[in-house]
């Protein structure tokens, strides 16, 4: 998932350009979106180190990895155009996001194709992508170049739609697969719901970054720039980070209603 687009604006200029009440209501569900994330994130991590999983660990990484990393990018680049003093803290943002990207990758070829070599390829290349574009764009210098930040935006964004994109099919392939074995019922009604939602959260998050980039490279501007774009990607947001608690840790609730939907 890329930082959708909170840049240091020369003018001095609200980068939102909406009405101040709707800004703050967004903001607050920005900090809630990647609150859930890392929580998601941090627990499967937790987990991971007593079961020693690698795709555990990975998907973890991804969770709490890049949601820290918007974070970070997002609150440095508001800062940087005051404070150059920030640019440390913007820097680390964009590694998380890249080790974030990275895990997701390593994760969706440790979970569904662990024996296969051109997913083990797939997510090499995925990572390099990342890693290729995170250090364009963190070298000294490279921070007032236009041309070092393009380049590392046609890394960064490819990197993260191919592993999103990726991420999304596994996930709505094998919950298919679920569905063909629970009406013979070979499969558990929950574990298929929760690739479902997991599908879901891969599918808004690829939307968020795919909106991001469009923007950028189509318009030649800012995703902020337009009030109803924005506002959409922040409600694709709160999907997929809810989708991804439910896919992971389903509260009792859900998993009540489940269960009845399946006696029905």
């Amino acid at each position: 998932m890329q930082p959708l687009a909170f840049k240091p604006n020369p003018e001095g200029a609200d980068p939102f350009q909406v009405a101040s009440s709707l800004q703050s209501i967004l903001i607050a569900f920005f900090f809630i979106d990647m609150s859930i994330m890392l929580a998601v994130g941090g627990r499967l991590l937790v987990a991971a180190s007593r079961t020693h999983r690698a795709a555990e660990a990975a998907v973890g990484t991804s969770a709490a990895c890049g949601a820290l990393g918007v974070i970070l990018s997002m609150i440095s680049t508001q800062v940087l155009q005051r404070d150059p003093d920030s640019f440390p803290i913007w820097a680390l943002g964009r590694i998380f996001v890249a080790v974030g990207v990275s895990g997701l990758a390593i994760g969706t070829w440790r979970i569904y194709r662990p024996d296969t070599s051109w997913a083990a390829a797939a997510s090499a290349g995925v990572c390099a992508l990342a890693a290729v574009g995170c250090a364009i764009r963190i070298l000294p210098g490279s921070i007032g170049s236009s041309q070092d930040g393009a380049i590392h935006s046609v890394f960064s964004y490819a990197s993260s739609v191919a592993a999103y994109g990726w991420a999304t099919i596994e996930a709505f392939r094998y919950h298919a697969q679920l569905q063909r074995r629970l009406a013979l019922g070979l499969a558990s009604p929950v574990v298929a719901e929760q690739f479902r939602l997991w599908g879901i959260s891969g599918a808004c998050a690829l939307g968020t970054t795919a909106a991001s980039g469009g923007f950028m490279y189509a318009l030649g501007r800012n995703l902020s720039s337009s009030p109803a774009a924005f506002i959409a990607v922040q409600i694709a947001l709160f999907v997929a980070s809810v989708a991804l608690w439910f896919a992971f840790y389903p509260p009792a609730f859900y998993r009540r209603r489940l269960a009845r939907r399946v006696a029905a």
